[in-house]
């Protein structure tokens, strides 16, 4: 497969787009961003499109490469860009996966169902690549799966603990282990992904940067900010139905309380990578990462 040199971002904006874009940049990559509004985006080409096919189609010419960073509610909306790639002469197609242990989502539909109607479509996505490179041989995609974002949940609280404002909720007891992911671990795994294309072709490839306890998080975080944390203990089962409590009335963080439990009950080990999962950090030369300088980061210190 010849190098890659062009990529497409699609979704260039919130938490994810601009790190992954100047991840690529650094790489020396050739970047053009496919937005809804042609905003400035500084060192980068930016096509405005109506997601129209012809719009889409148009973007795609002379790339050889396109990763999407789309939220998830757009997720479907890649069937339409895969398309255009493929009709022309895309070479690799990253998608908006990033989710934990995606091609196998059984325990989350069996635990959490409305959780796994919210993640279906991204196994929706993969199907429909996999589908889509066996009919088309020069077409080739890799997905990058990733733990719940480490940085951003904890500085949005969106999992109960906050770096801001010195506050932790624990669940059950704080000691069952899981795999935890970074944004610029992610981009880092974009850019690996597309300097080794043949090595990372039609594959899912979950990266990590921290396997650790919600304990081994806290006592970071007190070292980390010289701060003493507020903790609160919760038991799984609650964190749960005030999830479902949340959702009923429309707030979106009802999800959190749904990855809480399904993480962190005792005994449950849902935070592991499922049977069959690969994790790619030793392919793409992603070393694991140094969990109080990132919690650093993240306090701004």
């Amino acid at each position: 497969m010849a190098p890659i040199k062009n990529v497409l971002v699609v979704g260039a904006r919130g938490n994810l787009g601009p790190v992954v874009i100047q991840h690529l940049l650094s790489a020396d990559f050739a970047v053009t961003v496919l937005s809804r509004d042609d905003t400035a985006i500084p060192n980068i080409k930016v096509l405005k499109t109506d997601y129209s096919d012809a719009s889409i189609l148009e973007a795609c010419k002379g790339q050889d490469a396109i990763v999407s960073t789309m939220g998830a509610l757009a997720t479907m909306t890649q069937t339409k860009i895969i398309d255009a790639a493929i009709a022309s002469g895309v070479k690799r197609f990253i998608p908006s996966d990033f989710g934990l242990n995606t091609p196998e989502m059984s325990p989350i539909e069996k635990h959490l169902p409305a959780l796994h109607q919210r993640l279906k479509p991204k196994k929706l996505i993969l199907d429909y690549l996999n589908d889509k490179s066996s009919q088309n041989p020069g077409f080739t995609w890799t997905a990058i799966g990733a733990a719940p974002l480490f940085d951003w949940t904890l500085k949005a609280g969106f999992l109960g603990t906050s770096i801001l404002n010195y506050t932790a909720t624990i669940i059950d007891s704080g000691n069952e282990p899981y795999i935890t992911t970074t944004i610029p671990q992610i981009a880092r795994a974009i850019v690996s992904v597309l300097q080794k294309p043949v090595e990372t072709a039609n594959i899912y490839l979950l990266v990590t940067s921290f396997k650790t306890t919600q304990n081994q998080v806290l006592r970071a975080a007190e070292i980390a900010t010289g701060q003493k944390f507020e903790v609160k203990q919760v038991e799984a089962e609650a964190w749960k139905t005030e999830g479902t409590a949340l959702l009923q009335k429309g707030d979106f963080r009802g999800f959190g309380r749904f990855w809480g439990w399904f993480l962190w009950k005792d005994g449950e080990g849902h935070g592991a990578p499922s049977d069959g999962i690969v994790v790619g950090n030793e392919l793409l030369g992603l070393p694991q990462e140094h969990m109080e300088v990132v919690i650093r980061g993240i306090a701004g210190l």
